[in-house]
C-alpha cells in the first residue's frame, strides 16, 4: 500500500465560505476579485499601498508597502491575529512603470519594478505561507503575472522580466510547499479593462484590441472567475501552473504584429454558421 499523501490528508475546507482570504493590491483586478470572494462568504482582508482604496472598498484591510519585507511580516501577522490563518492569498499588486529600453534605462529604474513586482510578491507570499504551514490545513496562493512575461516586448525591459521572475519563483515555491498541501499557481492576464489601460491614447488602445482574437479586452470579473477556480479547495492537484487568460492573444502570437485575426487573408470578416458535422455554410 502506498504511503499517505499529505495533499490528501490536510484538513481542507469544503468551500471558501468562512475562510480567510487575503487579497494584496486593489488597483485593477484586485477589487473585483475581493468582492467576488466576499459574495461567496469568504472572510476577506485586503492590503494596498493606498489607504484611500482600502477605505473606498468598504473591506477590512491594512496599508502595506510590499517592498518592505518587515512590514509584510507585521501586516500579514496582524491580519492573521484578527481573522485567523489564511486559507488563501492572492497577490495582484504590481507596477507597470514607463517604457524602459535596454540601452538607456538606468539600473535604478529597472530595480524599482523588480522590487515591487518580483520581491513584493516574494515578501507577501513568504509571510502568508509561514502561517499556512503552521496551521497545517493546506492552502492556496495565486500570484499575478502578465502575457508580457512571455517573449520580448519593445520598451518592456523592466516590466517583462519582473513578471517572468514572478512566474519562476511561483513554480519554485510550489515545489517547496507541496508537502504542506499549499498550492501555488499564477494567473497570466492579457489586456484587461482597467483605469490603467484606459489612460492609453485611443490609437494605442485600438492597436492593442486588434491583437486579441476575441476582439476586446478582458473584464475584471472574468479574471476573478479563473482565480476562484484555483482557490477552490477541490483544486488540490493544481500547483506550479501558469494559467493564461488573454482572449487568445498568445495563441495568435505568430500573426503579423498589430493584425487582428479578422484582418488575415482568406478569413471571413463575420462568423459563418457551422453545422453539427463541422461543415461551414
Amino acid at each position: 500500500m502506498s504511503a499517505a499523501n499529505p495533499m490528501e490528508e490536510a484538513a481542507m475546507p469544503a468551500s471558501l465560505a468562512g475562510e480567510h482570504v487575503i487579497v494584496v493590491g486593489l488597483g485593477g483586478m484586485g477589487l473585483p476579485l475581493a468582492r467576488s470572494l466576499v459574495a461567496e462568504g469568504a472572510v476577506v482582508s485586503v492590503c494596498d499601498l493606498d489607504s484611500g482604496r482600502i477605505e473606498a472598498s468598504g473591506l477590512t484591510g491594512a496599508v502595506l508597502d510590499v517592498t518592505d519585507e518587515d512590514a509584510a511580516e507585521r501586516v500579514i501577522g496582524a491580519l492573521v491575529e484578527a481573522s485567523g490563518p489564511p486559507w488563501a492569498l492572492c497577490v495582484t499588486a504590481a507596477l507597470v512603470g514607463r517604457p524602459a529600453d535596454a540601452l538607456t534605462t538606468s539600473s535604478a529604474d529597472l530595480r524599482v519594478l523588480m522590487e515591487v513586482n518580483y520581491l513584493g510578491t516574494v515578501n507577501v507570499d513568504r509571510a502568508a505561507a509561514r502561517h499556512m504551514v503552521a496551521a497545517g490545513r493546506g492552502g492556496r496562493i495565486v500570484n499575478w503575472s502578465s502575457v508580457n512575461a512571455v517573449g520580448g516586448t519593445r520598451g518592456g525591459c523592466a516590466y517583462a522580466p519582473s513578471k517572468a521572475a514572478v512566474e519562476s519563483f511561483s513554480q519554485c515555491l510550489a515545489l517547496e510547499l507541496a508537502e504542506y498541501a499549499v498550492t501555488v499557481n499564477v494567473v497570466r492576464p492579457g489586456s484587461v479593462d482597467t483605469p490603467m489601460i484606459n489612460d492609453l491614447p485611443e490609437e494605442a488602445k485600438a492597436r492593442d484590441r486588434a491583437r486579441i482574437p476575441l476582439g476586446r479586452w478582458g473584464r475584471g470579473p472574468e479574471i476573478a472567475h479563473v482565480v476562484r477556480m484555483l482557490l477552490d479547495p477541490a483544486a488540490a492537484w493544481v500547483t506550479g501552473s501558469i494559467v493564461t487568460v488573454d482572449g487568445g492573444m498568445l495563441a495568435a502570437a505568430g500573426r503579423p504584429s498589430g493584425t487582428s485575426a479578422r484582418d488575415l487573408p482568406n478569413l471571413p470578416t463575420e462568423p459563418r454558421s457551422v453545422s453539427t458535422r463541422g461543415e461551414r455554410s
